[in-house]
């Protein structure tokens, strides 16, 4: 795939206006697909519970960051980001996560050879993109997957239909869960 575009589209925790390594996977990713990928575009969303709520584009072209951005959509939910911003699930993130993808496809107007989701709502909204001629494959990155992840029924199954879904339309899972 020499040369060719990929989209990561992904969370990780920021503290102190840093990117932690707790979770998101970004650096290995990273790492990992620069020798194989011309340019790689990252959605990171910060996790709820950060000090920072707003989604950020990061652009890298031969391996090197060449500009930083945030989503449009970040600022538009900001209130509601706000006021839901503890850790754990959060809807508005998610809202938040699927709609960063769909933006910052419309605002680059490129097409991807590769698209990795870390979890559903990302890949989900990968295999919108798919569906839209605007990706070609793409990858459903699974971290952490438990078949009962919520206590409230309601909430489990959509995680469940959700989780589903991606596996069902994603060209390949990658799941590093020991579940």
């Amino acid at each position: 795939m020499k040369g060719q575009n990929l989209l990561i589209a992904t969370f990780s925790v920021w503290r102190e206006k840093k990117r932690t390594a707790i979770n998101g996977m970004v650096e290995p990713l990273l790492t990992f697909f620069f020798p194989e990928f011309e340019t790689i575009d990252l959605i990171d969303g910060a996790h709820p519970g950060d000090e920072e709520t707003r989604t950020r584009f990061e652009y890298y072209q031969n391996k090197k960051l060449k500009k930083t951005d945030f989503a449009w959509i970040s600022f538009l939910l900001s209130p509601f980001l706000k006021l839901q911003n503890t850790n754990g699930t959060q809807i508005v993130f998610k809202l938040r996560d699927f709609l960063s993808v769909l933006e910052l496809s419309i605002r680059k107007r490129k097409r991807y050879d590769l698209f990795i989701g870390l979890e559903s709502v990302f890949t989900l909204s990968g295999i919108v993109l798919k569906k839209l001629g605007v990706v070609k494959t793409v990858v459903y990155y699974v971290s952490d997957y438990a078949p009962n992840r919520y206590s409230q029924k309601l909430l489990n199954n959509i995680y469940l239909w959700l989780d589903r879904t991606c596996c069902y339309y994603a060209d390949f899972i990658w799941d590093v869960s020991p579940a």
